[in-house]
């Protein structure tokens, strides 16, 4: 079963420590709030225990993969550490794009065609660790906010666990936590500037397959849906999740193919009710946008037509610190 807790050996070291940390907050179990500004332009050691989620989830490597993506869904993450249950060491992590490879969009796939002989009910109650990354980028529990941030983006990362010397998780950070530490600012960057405009759409009829193929091959976690030219939702890795966790995957089998399911078009799963944004707005006013709606990207429209999309990595590239 899932694993919920502050991972690691009961050491003095992380007794003391975890007094020392605040209240947690509800965005996520164990998040905490903003910090004050004076706090966010410092980079001193250890600091990014102050804004990593400490009420770690985790999943042994012989749960199910039906099961981590039930857990995956019910804590809302995006990824969850991979721990021997025993020692409590991190040996891989599980991601909701490492699940949309496995349904179709790429190399994991073939755990249902080869190893399985196509019978996908099989395939999705073998072990996690069969699609698991086991290349696990991690963040040092003594780095300091700053170095987290810079780990993440060299490696292209929206988040990792966070480990102490002995590889036991002792928290998670992602790029959520540092967006919301940018609530409040004026940066005096437009998301104008800040906005992706080259952009992968697709129309409302793509089957949900070709979606996760485009999405693994493409390096692309949401893709705006357009017809005629207007914006009529957007979908995301997270809602292809959504819809193999919740069953409907499982209900439109016929053959027992995943061919079945994934052949329906992405209307029947995307989201449709929008949340936009301009030109003319800070990237500090989407960062807020981001943490009260709790969304990942933002739509950038003019005139009622898609222009752009900003999402938690664009705002980060103007996080305060990295411009010094």
């Amino acid at each position: 079963m899932a694993r919920k807790g502050e991972m690691g050996r009961k050491t003095k070291r992380e007794s003391s420590r975890k007094k020392s940390r605040s209240t947690s907050y509800k965005h996520g179990a164990g998040d905490r709030g903003s910090l004050e500004f004076k706090a966010r332009v410092s980079e001193q050691e250890g600091e990014i225990m102050q804004i990593a989620r400490i009420n770690v989830v985790t999943v042994p490597p012989t749960m199910n993969i039906m099961s981590t993506v039930k857990t995956l869904i019910n804590y809302k993450l995006r990824r969850v550490p991979v721990c021997d249950p025993g020692t409590m060491r991190l040996e891989g992590i599980c991601s909701v794009m490492d699940i949309i490879d496995f349904l179709g969009g790429g190399e994991k796939h073939s755990l249902i065609t080869k190893k399985h002989k196509g019978k996908f009910i099989v395939a999705v109650n073998d072990d996690v660790r069969e699609i698991m990354n086991k290349n696990v980028i991690t963040v040092s529990d003594s780095a300091s906010m700053v170095q987290a941030l810079k780990i993440l983006q060299k490696h292209g990362q929206g988040g990792a666990p966070v480990v102490d010397s002995e590889s036991h998780v002792t928290g998670t950070i992602a790029e959520v936590n540092f967006v919301e530490q940018m609530v409040g600012l004026q940066t005096g960057i437009s998301v104008g500037i800040a906005m992706a405009t080259k952009l992968l759409i697709t129309s409302p009829d793509t089957s949900i397959r070709r979606v996760s193929e485009d999405m693994i091959q493409k390096g692309y976690r949401r893709i705006p849906v357009v017809k005629d030219g207007v914006l009529i939702g957007i979908t995301s890795a997270s809602d292809i999740l959504r819809f193999l966790g919740s069953g409907e995957m499982f209900e439109s089998l016929v053959t027992g193919d995943i061919d079945d399911a994934v052949s329906q078009p992405i209307r029947n799963i995307m989201k449709t009710s929008l949340i936009t944004i301009n030109t003319r707005a800070d990237v500090g006013e989407a960062a807020a946008l981001m943490m009260d709606k709790w969304i990942g990207s933002i739509p950038v429209v003019e005139n009622g037509r898609l222009i752009g999309l900003i999402t938690q990595t664009d705002v980060l590239k103007h996080y305060p610190e990295l411009g010094k």
